[in-house]
């Protein structure tokens, strides 16, 4: 039934939001499909813990690509300049003849540094939590309409399942990085918040993660969907491989 209704919200272009209220769980299992289907996106990324702003940014995602690149700062760290892509990270380092540091996923693992700038990219990189909303969620529930950045949505609550049921139901390639998630937190959920305006898209989502006794609120803020995101990979000769 879940699978039909969610068939049925694709195939629809557009409307006054009712399907979505009156099926949200559904609606959350189509929405990353929804929300890349102009294969572009901007977004806003705030990430605060302790009264702290942890991390404040902007940047753009390119779905069919698989690039990003993000400018963030905040009180605990220094101006990061970033951009993704599917086989590196690139970090604009400040000094020296190189421009770009690039490192591995292999390289980010083995590093202290490079832990936490994996985390940072999870975090800011939508494809996962996006992937998330219909494959792991439960406790799903409409909290009413409101206005993000002037446009209808339906806000909708929910909890992110880390149970091994759950985990076992999700494509293999997501299964390891919902058990990361669940070790770090210590927790089998965490709960959700998402905006879908009335195209089954993502306009914002919020969540709270819980890591020993420190609470980050992380918000995204999706819009100007299918515009350039102006993403420019670094060429090879502004490249530093590596962190030494």
């Amino acid at each position: 039934m879940v699978a039909a209704v969610g068939l049925s919200l694709v195939a629809c272009s557009g409307g006054n939001g009712n399907d979505i209220a009156d099926h949200p769980q559904a609606a959350l299992s189509v929405a990353a499909d929804r929300t890349a289907r102009d294969k572009t996106v901007k977004m806003t990324f705030t990430a605060n813990a302790a009264g702290l702003s942890v991390a404040t940014g902007s940047g753009a995602y390119d779905f069919k690509r698989e690039n990003g690149r993000f400018k963030l700062s905040g009180a605990l760290l220094s101006s990061f300049d970033i951009v993704l892509t599917p086989a590196k990270i690139y970090v604009r380092t400040p000094n020296g003849p190189k421009q770009w540091a690039g490192l591995t996923q292999a390289e980010l693992e083995s590093s202290g540094s490079g832990t936490f700038l994996s985390t940072l990219r999870s975090q800011i990189d939508p494809r996962q939590t996006l992937r998330n909303l219909g494959q792991t969620t439960k406790n799903v529930k409409v909290i009413g309409k409101e206005k993000v950045r002037g446009e209808t949505t339906t806000h909708i609550r929910a909890d992110v399942d880390l149970s091994d049921a759950a985990i076992a139901k999700a494509p293999a390639d997501a299964q390891e990085s919902l058990r990361q998630a669940r070790q770090s937190i210590q927790a089998d959920s965490y709960p959700i918040e998402v905006w879908l305006d009335n195209d089954g898209r993502v306009r914002k989502l919020a969540y709270n993660l819980t890591v020993q006794t420190a609470t980050t609120t992380v918000v995204l803020e999706l819009y100007d969907f299918g515009k350039d995101p102006h993403i420019v990979i670094p060429k090879p000769g502004d490249v530093k491989e590596g962190l030494n």
